[in-house]
């Protein structure tokens, strides 16, 4: 099988758009690796120096960010990639300018005001949602990080959006928990101080919060810097409201597969306990190690789907787009293996307590596989003005994976997360590429077995 692929890939690398492809692919998967080891020094510090509850916590309380974060972005973060990429084509950097000023002009007053409510609301939330009340401190520290967790993903989209793809990858997979690391160890050196010890159980969340917070403040500067500097033609004027009916598509879209995970992980916070949370964060890290050579070629496919649909090349597009696919299943599928025959021994590595979940582990790759299989489908749809037909596709299996998640967690723990994650990757992406393949004649999938 590995000969077979290494044949494919070189015949491929003769072809120059394969090759910048694959070479752009490789540069950002390496900065996602880089990130996903940074993620678990993080997760490894917590584990063994805070214990597995404080992990759960932790766990909760970034389901609970990111889905309060997801309405003061308003899918904007999706959105500014394709008018940044279609504009800078076009060298029109005081429209890039607009929009990212007024971008940032509606997503801060409503992360102030997500905020607010997050922190007011907290000791209702945690009680209801949860039926932990012990959870609404840690909710009242998180709720602080919205606002730069929101500019956090608005900037890191930026700079993909201006194909600088090397500082995509460092502020999306690399820096705020490289950051979190740095202070979270600061701060536990000092732990049993009279000053951090009444509140040593939170000082994940503290430390992650501060991280998100140097990061917002350095990459904004950076980045209106940087469109300054190239700002010296006549800008198209996008309204607030343009923007935001533009964004909303793509929010509910990119926010489904997100809340997916979060709603596995909520089901499994009121009916299991923070130590199932805490092992469950471990087992869909590990599985999103395949899901990092996908995103990879996203970061360097997305603007480019975008310009060329813009200009209209529907035969580069096609053609783009089975590349892509060609790229992500060869190199993906060797990952795919390692994970599944050697799951055990890598679960054991943050503790024999994580060991129990290899089957569980097994039943995510099963459902992270059609990830594989599938291609870059969501970021084709988006990126070619379709992204309200991949969001409707998105609430389909997001509704399949609720009514899962009501039926499989309370009777299966655990293994019943696993389950209603497999139902909702395969679903998603099969329709997906079908849509495609209906739509534009278009393969995203790739099968070299043929």
């Amino acid at each position: 099988m590995l000969d077979l692929i290494q044949k494919k890939f070189q015949r491929q690398f003769k072809d120059k758009s394969f090759r910048e492809l694959a070479t752009g692919s490789a540069a950002s998967f390496f900065m996602r690796v880089l990130g996903m080891f940074v993620s678990y020094a993080y997760t490894f510090i917590i584990s063994h120096m805070y214990g597995a509850v404080v992990l759960g916590k932790f766990a909760l309380s970034q389901v609970v960010l990111n889905m309060f974060t997801i309405f003061s972005r308003l899918g904007m973060d999706t959105s500014i990639v394709k008018l940044f990429a279609s504009n800078i084509a076009l060298n029109k950097w005081p429209t890039v300018l607009n929009v990212y000023r007024k971008v940032l002009s509606v997503s801060i007053p409503i992360g102030i005001v997500t905020t607010a409510i997050l922190f007011f609301g907290a000791d209702w939330f945690a009680l209801n949602v949860f039926k932990k009340p012990h959870l609404a401190t840690e909710f009242r520290i998180i709720s602080f990080a919205i606002v730069p967790m929101s500019i956090r993903f608005i900037n890191s989209e930026s700079y993909r959006g201006f194909k600088q793809l090397k500082l995509y990858n460092y502020s999306r997979n690399v820096s705020y928990f490289l950051y979190a690391c740095v202070i979270l160890s600061i701060l536990t050196l000092f732990k049993d101080t009279a000053l951090l010890q009444p509140i040593s159980d939170y000082l994940p969340n503290i430390a992650f919060g501060l991280s998100l917070a140097i990061l917002a403040v350095s990459s904004t500067y950076l980045i209106f810097k940087y469109i300054k500097r190239n700002t010296d033609t006549e800008a198209t004027d996008y309204s607030k409201r343009d923007i935001v009916m533009h964004s909303l598509p793509m929010m509910l879209s990119s926010s489904l597969i997100l809340m997916s995970g979060w709603i596995n992980t909520l089901f499994l916070g009121r009916y299991g306990s923070e130590v199932d949370v805490g092992i469950y964060k471990v087992v869909v890290q590990i599985t999103t190690v395949c899901g990092f050579i996908l995103l990879s070629v996203n970061g360097v496919a997305a603007p480019k789907f975008a310009e060329l649909w813009a200009q209209g090349n529907l035969k580069e597009l096609g053609k783009a787009a089975r590349q892509t696919s060609k790229i992500n299943f060869l190199a993906s599928l060797p990952l795919f293996f390692v994970i599944i025959v050697f799951r055990k021994f890598i679960l054991g590595l943050f503790g024999e307590e994580f060991e129990q979940a290899a089957d569980i582990l097994l039943f995510n790759m099963i459902g992270q596989f059609f990830n594989i299989f599938s291609g870059s489908c969501g970021s084709f749809l988006n990126m070619t003005g379709h992204h309200k037909s991949f969001q409707n596709i998105l609430l389909v299996s997001t509704l399949l994976n609720v009514v899962a998640c009501f039926v499989f967690i309370p009777m299966f723990g655990l293994m019943g997360s696993a389950i209603c994650s497999m139902i909702f990757m395969s679903s998603w992406n099969i329709i997906s590429l079908i849509y495609i393949q209906k739509k534009f004649n278009i393969k995203t999938y790739y099968w070299p077995f043929k």
